[in-house]
């Protein structure tokens, strides 16, 4: 129910109640008074320093419960009262009235000047209750740029660990591939044609390894080829070199033996 006070105590009260059913069916009633005290507790748990605003606003915009100023509670309504405190508040009453949610800045009209961010807040299973709250302006663009800060701080963080990694893989997937390629080809100029290549993949570097290794195959077949015909050609100068040797002692005895003749 909306807050009320109490014609016997005097107490600031409000009243839950909850049906009973059974089978579907409603047989009683469950209610019971709460000291308005309860939501003053519950308010200032809210407000950890005095430059925040913490209200709670019924239906009919009156202050149930308010953290600064617990004289206001039942005392002091909103929408009659709050402009003479605060400038603007007006937005935030008639947001109310229409039991839609708004922030605004509000400015407070005791000569500090001093400017809150405030909002409205509807609070369920309530008949329209609302949680009004307000941040010290300077104090809440002070949070908003640590929190832009510490935002930039982390994605700044997260790209360098980005161009960290892809400068890694990089390194990895280009660098250390075509240095060794390189390497290889080294080698290769220097006479080293049976290289292993390692590096298998089918990029362009996977491309040029292959047609290295076909390369140099086909360079250490000819190679091969060439040795061989070497050592058959080494074979055939031996042969002809015995033969002529042969023949150069067959005609060396034929001259000695004419010799001899011509003497007798």
């Amino acid at each position: 129910t909306s807050p009320d006070i109490s014609k016997s105590t005097g107490e600031k009260k409000y009243t839950l109640a909850v049906p009973i059913k059974k089978n579907g069916q409603v047989v009683g009633i469950l209610a019971a008074n709460v000291n308005l005290n309860t939501l003053d507790n519950i308010i200032r748990s809210l407000n950890t320093d005095s430059d925040r605003i913490h209200m709670m606003v019924d239906e009919k915009g009156n202050i149930i419960a308010d953290a600064l100023n617990p004289d206001r509670v039942m005392k002091y309504n909103l929408e009659t009262d709050g402009p003479k405190d605060f400038e603007n508040i007006d937005q935030i009453a008639r947001a109310m009235d229409r039991k839609e949610q708004t922030t605004v800045y509000v400015t407070l009209k005791d000569g500090s000047g001093t400017v809150y961010y405030m909002g409205n807040y509807p609070i369920d299973n309530t008949p329209g209750w609302f949680l009004i709250s307000g941040e010290n302006d300077n104090k809440f663009r002070a949070l908003t740029r640590d929190m832009f800060i510490g935002m930039s701080t982390f994605i700044i963080v997260i790209i360098a660990l980005i161009i960290l990694i892809t400068t890694v893989t990089l390194r990895k997937v280009l660098t250390e591939p075509l240095n060794n390629l390189s390497l290889a080809v080294k080698g290769v100029s220097e006479g080293h044609l049976n290289q292993k290549f390692d590096y298998n993949s089918n990029d362009e570097i996977g491309q040029m390894t292959r047609s290295l290794h076909d390369m140099c195959g086909n360079l250490s077949n000819i190679v091969s080829r060439i040795k061989e015909g070497v050592l058959v050609l080494a074979e055939s100068s031996k042969t002809v070199n015995e033969s002529s040797q042969q023949l150069s002692e067959g005609t060396a005895t034929q001259a000695s033996g004419i010799e001899e003749l011509s003497a007798t």
